[in-house]
């Protein structure tokens, strides 16, 4: 199995084979690449479709060592100690792992291998294939993900009905404390815990329609963009996020309510967490033409924000799955999420980032068509 062509050329048998190993992985058009591993020499050959999931040239020097410095750290030891395990007591490897391509992306990568022995029983060669599983498990994690926002949302739920009957008992006393009252003093503080009150109440019902499942519907989009400031009202305020918005009236946008909010929580959380500075977004919502068809009536969404913005190796990989700048505290799927909603709705997403003093920050803008065909016929 080794490299005749550097030039990118395999044969037949080789392709053949690697197809077959698609077919075994359940993948479609993903790479998928053959390996073996000399284990008396060292040596190592590698198909051309193993150097293209590697995102290495074809023809660069096949060795362990090689392959190694491309497993993530973190995974790097599990890995190994898998593949002595299969050297001392085994016949065959199955795992999965991420690699680090040479141009920064994460990749999910599944392994199986068969070792062969000789006739002492020690191993000789391992040779197998490996393939590219990053869109399944970018799946697993997003229904993860979708799992505990529901388990959230229950709960939310279930809280927020629990406090609407203490909610109504305040209300009532501090509405008889006010009929009695006579000091305009006290009657102007009693209003204004009313009015606390009345946002505590806003909020809990907000919460209650967040939590219901909602099928597409036709939604007034500045609609959704005032409940999900409420939802995340407290959250901008202690992120000293100031919000400013110009909402103007629109047509009803066909969609699912929670799933436009989720959007919109998924960007504005990202908004917030950028910076501990005090900065201002502006939102703002227009009917608009689409920039890449003239034809294409929708809606247009700016969220754009005054905080430190992003690098170019930022900007480029943002939409990229598990890619994060926030360590331990982000899964790196908020603007996957994003991006699928977006498609599913047939919209577009234009983002622009700058980190020069004199005009830094980051702006986004979302299109979503009114006449959505994919949602429409779901």
């Amino acid at each position: 199995m080794s490299v005749q062509d550097p030039g990118g050329q395999q044969s037949i048998d080789e392709l053949a084979r690697e197809n077959e190993a698609r077919v075994q992985l359940g993948l479609d058009g993903a790479y998928v690449g053959l390996f073996e591993w000399n284990l008396v020499t060292g040596q190592s050959q590698w198909s051309l479709g193993f150097y293209r999931l590697h995102g290495l040239e074809a023809g660069e020097g096949a060795s362990f060592e090689l392959w190694r410095n491309q497993v993530h750290p973190d995974d790097i030891a599990r890995v190994e100690s898998e593949i002595q395990k299969a050297l001392a007591e085994g016949v065959s490897l199955d795992t999965d792992y991420r690699i680090i391509r040479p141009d920064g992306q994460l990749r999910w990568t599944y392994l199986k291998a068969v070792v062969t022995r000789n006739a002492e029983g020690a191993p000789q060669l391992m040779a197998g294939y490996c393939g590219d599983i990053t869109r399944r498990k970018m799946a697993d994690a997003a229904l993860l993900e979708a799992q505990k926002l529901a388990i959230a949302g229950r709960v939310s739920a279930a809280i927020a009905h629990e406090i609407n009957n203490p909610l109504e008992a305040a209300f009532n006393l501090l509405y008889l404390s006010r009929g009695l009252s006579t000091d305009q003093t006290q009657i102007e503080m009693l209003d204004k815990t009313v009015d606390q009150l009345r946002r505590v109440s806003e909020i809990s019902q907000q919460t209650l329609r967040f939590a219901r499942p909602s099928q597409p519907r036709r939604v007034l989009v500045s609609e959704v963009v005032d409940s999900t400031l409420h939802l995340l009202g407290r959250k901008l305020s202690l992120a000293a996020v100031d919000i400013e918005t110009d909402l103007r009236p629109t047509r009803e946008l066909f969609c699912s309510p929670n799933e436009l909010q989720q959007i919109l929580t998924n960007i504005l959380n990202n908004a917030a967490e950028a910076s501990r500075e005090r900065r201002k977004i502006r939102i703002r919502v227009r009917e608009a033409i689409a920039w890449c068809d003239r034809n294409a009536h929708g809606v247009r969404i700016t969220i754009a924000d005054g905080g430190p913005g992003m690098p170019p190796d930022t900007l480029r990989r943002l939409r990229e799955p598990f890619f994060t700048t926030k360590d331990e505290a982000g899964t790196g799927l908020g603007m996957w999420v994003v991006e699928e909603l977006m498609n599913k709705y047939e919209g577009s997403i234009a983002i622009r980032s700058s980190t020069d003093p004199r005009h830094r920050g980051t702006t986004l803008s979302l299109f979503l068509p009114f006449d959505s065909h994919r949602v429409a016929h779901s």
